[in-house]
C-alpha cells in the first residue's frame, strides 16, 4: 500500500498498468450523496432550522409577540442555507477531484482537494470489503486491510468508512451502480492471490450493512 503525491499524472493512475494488469472500473463519487452522506449539508441546515425553532419557542414562552418570536428565522435560516451551501461547494470539488479505480490486482484512489495523493490498495493486503447502499442507488465500497497496513482516518478523508477511527477502511463512496462495482471488486478479490496472512471474505462484501 502506497500513497504518491502527483500534480500531473493523469486517468487516477500513479502509472501505467505493468503486464498482466487490466483496468476494471474507473470513476468518482456522486457529488450530491456526497454532500449529504460525507458533509452532511442536509443535517447542517436541519440543525440552524433547529436552533430558529428552539429559539422561537423560548420567545414565546416569554410572552414575546409573534413578530418577535418568529425573528430568529431572519437570521439562523439564511445561516443554514449558506453553511449547507457551502459544505455542497467543497462536496462538489472533492467529487471533482477524486478518481476511483478498480484494476484486476488493485484498488487506486486519486483523492484530494489542494494537494492530491494517490492510494495503491493491492488486493492482497485487504482481507475484507463491504458495501453500503443508499436509497437512490449509489452506495460505498469500503476495503478492511489486513495484518499491519494502515492509512491515517485524516488522510483518507472523506474517503473513509464512517464511524471507523482506530482501524480505518479506505472507501469508494456515493458512487453510482454500487452493485455492479461491487461484483466487478468480489470476482477480483476472488482470484487474486493472497498472502497467508490475508484471508478475503468476499461474500461478505454483497451484504448491505
Amino acid at each position: 500500500m502506497s500513497g504518491d503525491y502527483d500534480f500531473d499524472r493523469a486517468h487516477g493512475l500513479p502509472e501505467d498498468l505493468p503486464q498482466g494488469e487490466r483496468l476494471l472500473w474507473q470513476g468518482g463519487p456522486d457529488w450530491k450523496q456526497l454532500a449529504l452522506t460525507a458533509f452532511h449539508a442536509r443535517k447542517v441546515f436541519i440543525y440552524f432550522v433547529a436552533l430558529a425553532v428552539l429559539q422561537s419557542i423560548g420567545r414565546l414562552a416569554d410572552s414575546a409577540p409573534l413578530l418577535e418570536a418568529l425573528r430568529p428565522f431572519l437570521w439562523f435560516i439564511p445561516m443554514g442555507v449558506l453553511a449547507a451551501g457551502l459544505l455542497t461547494l467543497v462536496a462538489w470539488f472533492s467529487a471533482r477531484t477524486t478518481t476511483y479505480t478498480l484494476t484486476t490486482k488493485r484498488a487506486v484512489m486519486k483523492i484530494g482537494m489542494a494537494l492530491p495523493v494517490t492510494f495503491n490498495i493491492p488486493f492482497t493486503q485487504i482481507d475484507g470489503a463491504f458495501v453500503t447502499h443508499a436509497a437512490n442507488g449509489t452506495g460505498d465500497i469500503c476495503f478492511r486491510f489486513g495484518g499491519k497496513d494502515k492509512i491515517a482516518y485524516a488522510m483518507l478523508w472523506p474517503h473513509a468508512r464512517r464511524w471507523h477511527f482506530s482501524r480505518p477502511q479506505a472507501a469508494f463512496r456515493a458512487i453510482r451502480e454500487v452493485d455492479k462495482v461491487a461484483a466487478l471488486a468480489a470476482t477480483s478479490l476472488n482470484t487474486a492471490p493472497a498472502s497467508a496472512s490475508v484471508s478475503l471474505h468476499v461474500p461478505a462484501m454483497m451484504a448491505a450493512e
